[in-house]
């Protein structure tokens, strides 16, 4: 899963000091397995790929994390093997709201194969405590092709426990919407999305349905179906 998220100003952590001096730092590491890179309905890598993450929580609320595209192939030409095709840092923020969580943040994408400079993006994510699990996250560009374009995807999801919760099953709907001052504007593409965890595993299923090809053009929709393998550990 590409780490996608939101930047905050370094004051917001001083805010929990006095009450969390106990605190001890975490975070996770992992790798997904893909038949592709999809990214926001648009295939951006149309052969086999690996995605290593890492991210830290170093305070209560704070997320750092850096993510990362290798292309197992040359799709066809398009990339050298076994190298990044882009690398995102990102920095986020839970605001602490018990009744309505809000996290803030910042993200830049870098494509180290690319002429052009980083994209670069701040974000607003809500996700009200309720039944199926609704949220909400809009990011906006500040710089580079992204450039004063806006992304919202809006989700639900549901999940099924059997055996003692020893076999998970996880859903999630997901509809997109973009706003662009010079591409067409509008619903792009809908993701019905199937996980299954297993300790440190995850096998997940994603269909992309686009919407409106002027938003999601053909030509850069290429796989309707994205299967995943993910590897995760805690620390």
């Amino acid at each position: 899963m590409n780490l996608r998220y939101v930047c905050v100003p370094g004051i917001l952590p001083l805010l929990t000091l006095a009450n969390e001096s106990s605190w001890t730092p975490q975070g996770s590491v992992g790798v997904d397995l893909a038949n592709a890179y999809i990214f926001r309905g648009a295939t951006a890598v149309d052969s086999p790929v690996a995605q290593p993450s890492v991210q830290l929580q170093p305070w209560p609320g704070l997320f750092l994390g850096m993510w990362g595209n290798i292309a197992l192939d040359s799709d066809h030409g398009r990339y050298p093997e076994r190298e990044f095709t882009e690398v995102d840092l990102s920095v986020s923020y839970s605001l602490p709201f018990d009744a309505l969580p809000v996290s803030v943040g910042w993200v830049e994408y870098l494509y180290p194969h690319a002429d052009s400079g980083p994209d670069r993006e701040v974000s607003l994510s809500v996700a009200p405590n309720l039944p199926l699990s609704p949220s909400l996250t809009a990011f906006w560009g500040v710089d580079g092709v992204v450039r004063h374009e806006l992304y919202t995807e809006g989700s639900l999801a549901h999940e099924w426990a059997w055996f003692d919760e020893q076999l998970r099953v996880r859903m999630t709907g997901t509809l997109a919407w973009r706003y662009s001052p010079e591409r067409a504007t509008g619903f792009s593409h809908a993701a019905l999305g199937l996980t299954i965890p297993y300790r440190f595993l995850a096998l997940s299923t994603l269909w992309m349905i686009p919407i409106d090809d002027r938003v999601l053009p053909d030509d850069v929709f290429d796989r309707p179906l994205l299967f995943t393998l993910s590897f995760r550990a805690n620390f």
